[in-house]
């Protein structure tokens, strides 16, 4: 499998792209015009490191009950 590379970039609204691997299409963020880059962690070979720690949630107000993003792991 080939890693590494730029990404594919695909405009899906007015102000922002979402961003995805070129050869098997796995999502990788978005790209937003603010500038904002938002990249998911599980992209990453160790998504489970401090650094990668979200700084923010969207959409909490509907998460499943049992999803706790506060809450250390």
């Amino acid at each position: 499998m080939r890693t590494g590379g730029a990404p594919s970039v695909w405009r899906s609204s007015e102000k922002s792209s979402r961003a995805f691997c070129p050869v098997c299409g796995s999502s990788l963020g978005a790209v937003d015009d603010a500038p904002v880059v938002a990249l998911l962690t599980g992209a990453f070979d160790k998504p489970h490191l401090k650094e990668l720690k979200p700084e923010s949630h969207s959409y909490k107000g509907a998460r499943p009950k049992w999803w706790h993003p506060e809450v250390e792991a």
